[in-house]
């Protein structure tokens, strides 16, 4: 409520309300009307249009109503992660219906990466490696992940791990350094402040 705070009540605050409204609104309109399109040409079965429709729209209305009021950003995440889920598999299952959800498992880490990131920004207001460096590590597990599901490799994901499982302590190393190079570099700004 910080941003309505200096507005005058009576003549800022109600457009900044239907401003708010026509944005909902125009949103869950244009994802109904997705869903419909789908089910209406055959593209998805009626079912689960309906299902990852209703999760889309329920997924935006938490997160419309959480940026609003800028309060608990679990619900902004769990929000984000709803939305990004029910776009992508219902457009997965209007263009590649041969896909199950055996295949597409992985996904779900990278959306859960992708809404930490707009979820942390809105709670501390500016980038930070708190939420940036789990949200990238969730991105790329999935992505890892998502190589072995769809077969892009030919390897299985257990000759992967039992041929090339040193690259872990590589990946470690690297996580590990830019850690150290990250700490010494804000020790030398605060010091640099100090003096």
């Amino acid at each position: 409520m910080d941003y309505y705070k200096n507005m005058d009540p009576h003549t800022e605050y109600p457009l900044a309300r239907k401003q708010h409204f026509l944005l909902v609104l125009g949103m869950m309109l244009l994802i109904c009307g997705a869903g419909l399109i789908l089910t209406t040409t055959g593209m998805v079965p009626a079912f689960l249009a309906f299902s990852y429709t209703l999760l889309t729209m329920f997924g935006m209305l938490i997160t419309l109503t959480i940026m609003r009021r800028r309060k608990n950003y679990t619900w902004l995440f769990l929000g984000l992660v709803m939305v990004f889920s029910g776009i992508v598999f219902l457009a997965l299952r209007a263009f590649a219906p041969q896909l199950g959800i055996k295949q597409l498992w992985p996904l779900v880490m990278v959306f859960i990466g992708l809404s930490i990131v707009p979820a942390g920004y809105f709670r501390a207001r500016k980038a930070k490696a708190l939420y940036l460096i789990p949200a990238a590590g969730f991105v790329i597990l999935g992505a890892f992940f998502l190589l072995f599901s769809l077969e892009v490799l030919s390897l299985s994901l257990r000759a992967f791990m039992y041929r090339l499982w040193p690259f872990f302590f590589i990946a470690a190393g690297i996580i590990v350094l830019g850690m150290y190079i990250g700490n010494r570099i804000r020790f030398a700004q605060v010091k640099q402040k100090e003096e």
